[in-house]
């Protein structure tokens, strides 16, 4: 099923129509597509805005244990795994963009520029087994807290 996937969502085209101004990529002269900004995309999926203060410790704490317990086995925060290590992901993508592939990754990899870029370059699609939106959100917090600690 995983590799019928993977060969599936290797031909998916992606409308323009169907991605937001930020996602879109504007077609030049020559045909060659302009890069999509990964700060200002949001992504595809329930997560529209993320309000980010200072780092909460108790929510980082939490999202340490889902982050041991859900996505460990496919990825490292300084390392490339099965798939991209992490460290960085809170610099590199927006709140939105990084909770939205949590928790809709199957169509953030049909529909958004980046993700499908990330399928490309890791070939196998994101699966987050079981993930509440809370959870999604404190793993955030967790990626943003060592972010903060790596200063």
């Amino acid at each position: 099923l995983l590799v019928f996937a993977l060969f599936i969502g290797a031909f998916v085209y992606v409308s323009p129509a169907s991605l937001s101004a930020a996602q879109k990529s504007k077609a030049t002269a020559g045909g060659e597509k302009t890069s999509v900004d990964k700060k200002q995309d949001k992504g595809v999926g329930p997560i529209k805005s993320v309000t980010l203060g200072p780092v909460d410790k108790k929510l980082a704490d939490e999202g340490e244990s889902q982050f041991e317990e859900k996505c460990m086995s496919c990825h490292r925060l300084d390392s490339r795994l099965v798939g991209p290590p992490l460290e960085d992901a809170t610099k590199d993508y927006s709140p939105e963009f990084i909770m939205n592939m949590m928790l809709n990754s199957s169509e953030m990899t049909e529909k958004d520029p980046i993700a499908r870029k990330l399928l490309d370059e890791y070939h196998i699609p994101m699966v987050v087994p079981g993930i509440s939106k809370h959870e999604a959100r404190a793993v955030l917090e967790y990626l943003r807290s060592e972010a903060a600690d790596k200063k």
